[in-house]
């Protein structure tokens, strides 16, 4: 392989472990500032359950629900439930 491509590939590698490690810190941030009911609806879905459930289980509406699950999601920097359960999961 020649050398120039050696040193794009060491480049992107260190690059993605960088930008890994960014990601790893903003989450833990971003996991501080959770409100404790958004902590736990995110918590409710990594369990496998659904929002008419966990506003069952909590007694409030499923329109709160959704609102709480995108508020975490915003604070947390990503766009999808997985995305948030594996951040939250991060570092536990």
């Amino acid at each position: 392989m020649p050398l120039e491509d050696q040193l794009q590939t060491f480049c992107l590698i260190a690059h993605r472990k960088l930008d890994h490690c960014r990601r790893a810190g903003a989450g833990a941030e971003a996991r501080r500032r959770l409100s404790p009911r958004e902590h736990q609806v995110i918590e409710f879905i990594a369990a496998g359950q659904r929002p008419k459930a966990i506003a069952q289980a909590l007694s409030l509406s499923e329109a709160s629900i959704r609102l709480y699950t995108q508020n975490a999601r915003m604070k947390l920097g990503v766009t999808t439930n997985a995305e948030a359960i594996n951040l939250m999961q991060e570092d536990v």
